[in-house]
């Protein structure tokens, strides 16, 4: 009885212990335009801190950078640059996060936008 005890401890505070992301279904939807319309910076950092990779590439070479300069808003590009993103890969268009960021009135001319430079 001791053990079995233990063991629903265990897995409750194992349950209890998750960073937030992992129990956020949003973190796997980061194709979406409206994801990206839509996020705070929080779910991003919560996303980052349970191990999202904010380096990953989409089938069509995009990455998770490049989603965020083109759709996204200041604060999301600031904290993908912050948590790591690659600022200089190259989609399967030849087009860096930068290049996507010109089609996103909203980011053009602020502190983000200069970083993807």
């Amino acid at each position: 009885m001791k053990t079995m005890r233990f063991v629903l401890a265990v897995l409750l505070f194992a349950a209890l212990s998750r960073p937030a992301a992992s129990l956020h279904s949003n973190c796997s939807e980061w194709e979406s335009v409206e994801f990206w319309k839509s996020i705070a910076k929080d779910t991003i950092e919560d996303c980052v801190a349970s191990g999202f990779d904010v380096n990953a590439r989409a089938e069509n070479g995009w990455t998770v950078l490049m989603y965020a300069s083109r759709y996204g808003t200041t604060e999301s590009v600031e904290a993908l640059l912050e948590a790591g993103a690659d600022a200089s890969a190259i989609n399967a268009d030849g087009k860096t996060a930068w290049d996507l960021a010109q089609e996103n009135e909203q980011l053009k001319g602020t502190d983000a936008y200069w970083m993807l430079n």
